[in-house]
């Protein structure tokens, strides 16, 4: 818990060529709260290696797609709706970034209060 707030990232996900690289980064952060990654997958390598990751990691929690149906990036949207705990800053990273400069959570300030909203890359929305 940072301040009077949480860190959580989120990572519309199933690329697990990219994941292995991405998921270590935010894990190890102590300013990174909670990683959400949503389901976005019907490849079964992929699936199997999101759950065997979420095991090994209390960290992170699987999302499964809200309306039950993978189309793609369209089904995308649906996550959106899940992100609104109050008192948390959602921070979206797609699943082909293999590199965060290191401390890259640590080095950025984010705002303080209620949060709430979902942005595309790294920039937090308040």
């Amino acid at each position: 818990m940072n301040y009077n707030y949480r860190i959580v990232c989120v990572t519309p996900a199933g690329r697990r060529r990219y994941l292995r690289y991405l998921i270590p980064q935010i894990i190890s952060s102590s300013i990174v709260d909670r990683y959400d990654i949503w389901v976005n997958t019907i490849d079964t390598n992929d699936l199997l290696f999101l759950e065997k990751i979420s095991k090994k990691y209390p960290k992170i929690r699987l999302i499964p797609q809200p309306e039950g149906e993978i189309v793609d990036c369209a089904s995308v949207c649906a996550f959106l709706k899940l992100a609104t705990d109050v008192d948390t800053i959602y921070i979206r990273l797609d699943d082909d970034i293999v590199w965060i400069e290191p401390n890259f959570f640590q080095k950025n300030e984010f705002p303080r209060g209620r949060a709430s909203g979902v942005s595309r890359g790294m920039s937090p929305v308040t």
